[in-house]
């Protein structure tokens, strides 16, 4: 896999509109590995990663780490996070992930979402998904940060 190289799709755009994107890209390429693939659109917030087995992932905010394969969407507004996680291997029962923020609770969200103490101190928290047997479906969540 050559890491350096990525790319966007933008359809129906112009040669100079792709070009004006390309000048300025509103998505940062955060790894393009064999472990995982990730992106962030910083103005919307938004990331998504791809791992692809256990990692974990650089970002601006912090490491988001995860226990096993998973494709994951996490947007923040305000002081919430919007979480969909997927295990498309179909392979795991649960998959974990430490996320960079301060997680306080789940505020709503499918019953396959809890929160989890993970072993870096009382005040880190994991999400945890009950992914076995749910065929690759999204579990999502809306997790409360603390302020």
């Amino acid at each position: 896999m050559d890491a350096g190289y990525a790319y966007a799709v933008l359809p129906g755009a112009s040669a100079a509109a792709t070009a004006r994107y390309a000048a300025g890209p509103a998505v940062e390429v955060l790894a393009n590995t064999a472990q995982a693939q990730a992106v962030r659109c910083g103005r919307l917030r938004l990331h998504a990663v791809n791992f692809w087995q256990a990692g974990t992932v650089r970002t601006p905010d912090g490491p988001i780490t995860a226990d096993g394969p998973c494709s994951l969407l996490i947007r923040r507004h305000g002081p919430t996070l919007r979480v969909a996680l997927s295990d498309p291997s179909r392979t795991a029962q649960t998959v974990s992930v430490t996320l960079p923020w301060p997680v306080k609770s789940v505020e709503s969200g499918d019953d396959t979402v809890r929160l989890v103490r993970t072993a870096d101190g009382p005040a880190r928290w994991a999400v945890s998904v009950a992914v076995g047997g749910t065929r690759g479906h999204t579990h999502s969540a809306v997790l409360r940060l603390h302020t």
